[in-house]
């Protein structure tokens, strides 16, 4: 229903130890090259447990060997971390870090387990692995629309059915339908 869009650069290893090395441990990452990533919500999503308003926010990351800060900061227009100011942090929040078995050459960010309501993001760069989780709920506007829909011609009974099944609504109305 609503869109979210992320926006970032994929560096390479290029021979060059990363974590530890390029990317020091305990310290701000601008989380990619050049400018920080940016994430943009069309509506208010939940990300680990913090409400987060729309609007268009910069990624940032603290990395350790077993667990990385991610840093949503207002301040989305950063050429790197280097103007960084811990008052734009609009959400702070630690999530475990896991060693990948094989590296990953160029960094790379993706959505992973998409369905109605979530989404996780995950960030991997030669053998780290992290991920966090963004929750939005839409069961109200999309059930508005079934009900717009079923007004129609065409009424998509098989759809309507699958998700009220699928998130345990009415299952009578889904019964009939």
């Amino acid at each position: 229903i609503k869109n979210l869009s992320l926006s970032y650069q994929r560096p390479n290893i290029n021979g060059r130890v990363i974590f530890g090395g390029l990317v020091p441990y305990n310290e701000v990452w601008r989380t990619g090259a050049n400018n920080i990533p940016v994430i943009k919500f069309e509506e208010e999503v939940t990300i680990e447990g913090n409400k987060v308003p729309a609007g268009t926010y910069g990624i940032l990351t603290i990395p350790t060997q077993g667990e990385w800060t991610i840093i949503l900061t207002k301040n989305s227009n950063q050429w790197g971390a280097y103007t960084y100011d811990k008052k734009d942090d609009l959400i702070r929040f630690n999530v475990k870090s896991t060693k990948l078995p094989n590296k990953v050459e160029t960094f790379t960010m993706q959505f992973e387990n998409v369905t109605t309501n979530a989404a996780t993001l995950s960030l991997a760069w030669e053998n780290a692995y992290t991920k966090f989780t963004i929750k939005v709920d839409q069961t109200k506007e999309i059930l508005a629309n079934i009900d717009e829909a079923m007004k129609g011609d065409k009424k998509p009974y098989l759809q309507a059915a699958q998700f009220y099944l699928t998130n345990n609504l009415d299952l009578n109305k889904a019964l009939v339908w």
